[in-house]
Order: structure tokens, then C-alpha cells, then sequence
């Protein structure tokens, strides 16, 4: 299921060849709270040799059995993904993306896109807001991760990104939603598999400063 409103990421493709997997996870701060996606890259070379192991008996495969062979890539993404905010397991769920993109080809690679979407609105009273994600797909095969935090332009929401552990592996890359499309956005850092994105609350309204005297 489509979030309302949700902002999709703009690239998504790592450019190391053919032979990798990726990870790609964006967080976009909007009015009604973090939008977050998380992206998997399967090789095609991969995807076409599961495919005909998958329905080897199956003469010729329709729609049906796209659907099934998406549906399990999508629990393999979703398995062992950790969600917590302030410290707490984040209540909701893991939803796939109802688009044409998602378990589609693109540059080399097949990609499968989940969404979370919470159990209830966001809690935006407090002035701070950490959120940590550890996703454990792909663990065994060469995997490039990439990961974007930032507030969509455009939005009041009064948050800002005061820290990303991607900055570490990544740099500048982890607060440029375009980032992706560079090399530069992405890395092989194990460290990447545990990402945490702290958000804290601005005033929207800087307060006036006082008068001085009678020459206010």
C-alpha cells in the first residue's frame, strides 16, 4: 500500500556492475511525519535464475506467478528489519509499494521497494526524535548500501537532521537526496547496516526581540 503523499526516492540504481546487490533506505521529513523507504537491488543475472528455479514447473509463467516471486523477494527484504524510534520498537508495518516500479528491472538490477507505514500518526509534540533501522537482507553476497535523511523542500515541519551515521561512511552524500547517482553515495561499510537519523523540532517563528526603554 501507497503511503498518501509519500515522496518515492529519485535514483535508486547503485553503478558498480551487474554482480552486486544494494541496499538503498530514505527518510523524508514531511508535515506528518518521517517517510521512509527502504530499497532492495537484486541482480538480474539472479532474479532470471531464481525465476525458473522458483517455477520450473510451471510451462509458461503469467502474472500470477510475477506477483508470487515479487511477494517473496519483498519478505526477504523485510525480514529481520528493525524499526525503533526514541529507543522503542516502532509500531506498524512494512508495506510494498503499489507502483509499476516496484519489482521491475532498472540498470542492471530487479528492485523491490517497501514503505513503512505506522500504526498512528507520528508523535511530533516532543522536540526530538531519533529513529535507528537495521536491515539484515543480503548477508552473504556482495552488497553496496546507500542511505538519505533529510526534510522535503517545501515542507513546514520545523525539523531538522542534526545527525546521520551514514555521514561516517558516505559523507555530504547522506543529507543529498541525489546522492545516489554517485559513486560517492554509496559504500560497502558494514557499519551501514545499522543507520540512525536524529531529527530535532526548530521554531518555526524565531521570537521577537524585546524593545529597549522609552527609545524601543
Amino acid at each position: 500500500m501507497l503511503l498518501a503523499g509519500l515522496t518515492l526516492p529519485r535514483a535508486f540504481a547503485h553503478p558498480f556492475g551487474q554482480q552486486y546487490f544494494g541496499l538503498r533506505t530514505e527518510l523524508r521529513m514531511v508535515d506528518q511525519g518521517p517517510e521512509l523507504v527502504v530499497v532492495g537491488e537484486v541482480p538480474i543475472a539472479v532474479v532470471l535464475a531464481e525465476f525458473r528455479q522458483f517455477f520450473r514447473g510451471v510451462v509458461r509463467p503469467g502474472p500470477a506467478e510475477d506477483e508470487a516471486y515479487m511477494q517473496r523477494k519483498l519478505d526477504q527484504l523485510e525480514a529481520g528489519l528493525v524499526l525503533r524510534v526514541n529507543g522503542a520498537p516502532a509500531q506498524g508495518s512494512w508495506e510494498p509499494l503499489s507502483d509499476a516500479r516496484n519489482g521491475r528491472s532498472a540498470e542492471g538490477s530487479f528492485a523491490y521497494f517497501l514503505i513503512f507505514e505506522p500504526a498512528q500518526p507520528w508523535d511530533l509534540d516532543g522536540p526530538r526524535l531519533e529513529l535507528e533501522l537495521e536491515p539484515a537482507a543480503y548477508p552473504d553476497v556482495p552488497l553496496w548500501f546507500s542511505a538519505y535523511a533529510g526534510v522535503e523542500p517545501g515542507e513546514s515541519t520545523g525539523w531538522t537532521v542534526t545527525e546521520n551515521s551514514a555521514r561516517a561512511a558516505i559523507g555530504d552524500a547522506a543529507d543529498d537526496p541525489d546522492g545516489v547517482s554517485s559513486p560517492d553515495g554509496w559504500s560497502q561499510e558494514p557499519s551501514m547496516r545499522s543507520w540512525r537519523v536524529v531529527l530535532e523540532h526548530r521554531a518555526s517563528v524565531e521570537p521577537e526581540a524585546p524593545r529597549g526603554g522609552c527609545w524601543g
